[in-house]
């Protein structure tokens, strides 16, 4: 007896196929059947007489080649007789080199007129077997120069910042403005955009870290209509100023009237309030008839003249609104010039004072 099928079951109760293979030109047949290693055990079980009713079609064998590159053309010196394509094989026998998927008769091969193993381009041949001086790279920038191979890949640098976008692109030389080496730019039609730009305000990720105006400083910005240097209405809060009448300095209290701000001086009982302290005159601040002081310019950007009416030595210190101080120097000639531009924009009181008199001042700074 020859065996021509096995099959294995590895349940109790199980349906299972084998195939018959080589089994050509049959109208009808009769099998024996062996169940061997049952449960584990050595018992053999063997049925007789088993006969298979059907129509047995008849499948013609043919020769496959052995596809070991995997490039779909077969190794001619390597064949296999049989009905249907093994794993591995293909039908043809076409294959120039089966450990090359490379090599195959679609292969494009190209001129090396110079023998630096970089081949021409515009100058090829599809095949198996090339003509002499021709190699598979097609790379080569100058094929008459063997000192001159492949070029570099660039990258459309559409805003000349020194950084590219898209899809690379292989040139020769060097292709100048408008190309850069590399893809890093984050926005290529913006050339204050690019890694590692400043962040300026203006909206955008100049420094391509993924945050608009990162690491700015904001402010309220308020509408100044008098242009008396101080804002009134609801702010706009940004890193720049929103335009040329707007103010970081708020609290205007008639935005129609320039001599009408904080710090202003008030003239008394004349039925306005020129100071926006809420009183007609000066409230908390008074100047004695005997000693006088004058500040100007007052507001100022921090550049101040103080002059007293005294020759005496004079002590001058600068609190902000909440009564801390920020500032002291003296006077022993009747006149200072005082640098206060290093303190923030905003309104201070002045305390000048004497031997025998004192006088407060309201000073802004813008």
């Amino acid at each position: 007896s020859t065996t021509i099928a096995t099959g294995q079951s590895s349940s109790t109760i199980e349906n299972i196929q084998i195939p018959l293979l080589g089994l050509n030109n049959l109208s009808a047949i009769t099998f024996r059947f062996y169940v061997t290693l049952a449960a584990g055990s050595g018992t053999t079980w063997r049925q007789d007489n088993v006969a298979v009713y059907g129509t047995f079609n008849t499948l013609t064998s043919q020769t496959y080649y052995a596809d070991a590159d995997g490039d779909g053309f077969g190794n001619p010196s390597a064949t296999l007789l049989a009905c249907t394509a093994p794993n591995g094989y293909v039908l043809n026998s076409d294959d120039c080199d089966d450990t090359n998927a490379a090599i195959n008769p679609n292969s494009s091969w190209y001129l090396d007129n110079d023998g630096d193993s970089f081949g021409d381009p515009a100058v090829s041949f599809v095949g198996c077997t090339p003509p002499a001086n021709y190699v598979l790279n097609n790379t080569d920038c100058d094929d008459n120069d063997n000192q001159i191979t492949t070029g570099a890949v660039y990258f459309v640098d559409g805003d000349n910042d020194g950084y590219g976008a898209g899809a690379p692109l292989f040139f020769c030389a060097d292709p100048g403005a408008g190309y850069a080496d590399n893809a890093n730019d984050c926005d290529d039609n913006e050339p204050t955009v690019y890694p590692g730009a400043p962040e300026i305000c203006d909206g955008l990720d100049n420094d391509c870290d993924g945050s608009a105006d990162n690491g700015l400083t904001f402010e309220n910005w308020y509408i100044d209509n008098d242009g008396d240097g101080f804002g009134a209405g609801t702010p706009i809060f940004a890193c720049e100023s929103p335009g040329s009448n707007y103010v970081n300095q708020g609290g205007d209290c008639n935005n129609s009237d320039d001599s009408i701000y904080p710090g202003a001086v008030d003239i008394a009982d004349d039925g306005i309030d020129q100071n926006c302290d809420g009183v007609d005159g000066y409230l908390t601040i008074q100047e004695n008839d005997v000693f006088h002081a004058a500040v100007v310019p007052n507001p100022s950007n921090g550049l101040i003249q103080v002059t007293v009416s005294t020759m005496e030595s004079v002590q001058i210190t600068l609190t902000d609104l909440n009564g801390k101080a920020c500032f002291n120097a003296a006077i022993s000639n009747g006149t200072a010039q005082l640098d206060l531009s290093h303190l923030q924009s905003g309104m201070y009181i002045m305390n000048i004072s004497s031997a025998s008199s004192n006088i407060q001042k309201r000073v802004v700074i813008k």
